[in-house]
């Protein structure tokens, strides 16, 4: 398991984990970014890390991307 920010352009990610405060989690999740989630990881750094999710792309600042844990699908 690592961070999405581990994760290279075009790899599909299974969200295991969110290391974070509530604040964010719930913050996340309502963005669509819950546990079991699969993403596809559209850009990585420099600048925001922007994930893929259903229909859906979501931006991520670095802090936020480094506190989410997936695997690889």
């Amino acid at each position: 398991m690592s961070p999405i920010i581990a994760f290279s352009q075009g790899q599909k990610v299974k969200i295991k984990a969110i290391k974070s405060g509530k604040g964010l989690q719930k913050r996340l999740e309502a963005m669509g970014l819950g546990l079991n989630k699969v993403v596809e990881i559209v850009k990585t750094p420099p600048g925001p890390i922007i994930v893929k999710v259903e229909n859906s792309k979501i931006a991520l600042g670095f802090g936020e991307a480094s506190k989410i844990y997936g695997e690889p699908v």
